[in-house]
């Protein structure tokens, strides 16, 4: 699963959830970051039913709207977006 979600406060400060397998990608200015986890029939661990799941879509729009210098264009973007979101998704 592709999801969305925030940076866990721990004793020793911000973390990255333990549940997420790949992650830290695209962060946006409301402290949310992309990551990977397997999907539900392939893990034996709990993970928040509250994570956004995001489409290829979601993903494409994502990466775009932190283009904001426009220095990659959409074109770049939306490759770079999709090789990812089609490496973890398979």
């Amino acid at each position: 699963m592709i999801v969305e979600y925030k940076l866990n406060k721990t004793n020793i400060g911000l973390e990255t959830p333990p549940w997420i397998e790949v992650g830290g990608l695209w962060e946006k200015p409301d402290n949310t970051f992309v990551g990977w986890i397997p999907d539900e029939a392939n893990r034996d661990y709990y993970v928040p039913d509250t994570l956004q799941e995001l489409s290829l879509a979601d993903l494409i729009q994502r990466a775009k709207d932190l283009d904001v210098d426009g220095l990659r264009g959409d074109d770049l973007c939306t490759i770079d977006a999709t090789q990812w979101y089609n490496d973890y998704k398979s």
